[in-house]
């Protein structure tokens, strides 16, 4: 029972931590002229799209409100772009400049330049930061992304995850914790054992 309990006092630490909603690797392959919907919640409901060309690759918010975490360019001819991004930075209501929170539903135009000499060219397992619209929450998320900068420039979406308290941010590569279910598995099995136990003691 001693053990159960300390493991029940670990889950309780951990799950203090935001509630990460996780893909899976996925490893989903776009060649050219390819195009994908991500559904980042599950609820039917298409967030993203991520189009794959020759020249361009293009990221779409699905529903007005939702957005891609952004960063501003210096010169003003230019729209901001959701350049590729690396673990461990939070996206939240705050950005820390130069990001913003970017999307143009009237003008659905490149938002993440991914041709052969663009951002995203040779990033591999880079992040993109997003917001979206789940009923009237807003929730924080990230796809995961390569692309390679040689012809024929095959992409590779490898995964997405969400938090999923309304207007918590999420830092970039964060997934559910293997040892918070490590850990409350080997507590619910010492508690039932226990139980067992003391309803056959013979």
């Amino acid at each position: 029972m001693l053990v159960a309990c300390v493991c029940l006092v670990f889950v309780h630490r951990a799950g203090a931590s935001p509630s990460i909603v996780w893909s899976g690797v996925l490893d989903i392959g776009l060649a050219w002229s390819q195009e994908y919907n991500i559904d980042l919640d599950m609820n039917g409901s298409n967030d993203f799209m991520i189009r794959h060309m020759f020249s361009n690759t293009d990221a779409f918010a699905l529903t007005d409100g939702n957005e891609f975490f952004c960063t501003i360019n210096d010169d003003p001819m230019y729209r901001p772009a959701a350049r590729p991004e690396w673990s461990g930075i939070l996206v939240d209501d705050s950005p820390v400049d130069p990001h913003v929170w970017h999307d143009n539903p009237e003008d659905h135009r490149q938002i993440m330049m991914a041709s052969g000499s663009g951002y995203w060219a040779g990033a591999d397992h880079a992040y993109m930061g997003v917001r979206f619209l789940a009923d009237a929450d807003l929730l924080y998320g990230w796809i995961e992304i390569s692309l390679d900068a040689n012809a024929p420039y095959d992409m590779t979406i490898h995964s997405w995850a969400y938090e999923t308290q309304p207007g918590v941010g999420i830092t970039l590569g964060m997934v559910p914790e293997p040892a918070t279910w490590a850990l409350f598995l080997i507590g619910s099995v010492m508690i039932l054992f226990n139980r067992y136990s003391r309803n056959h003691v013979y």
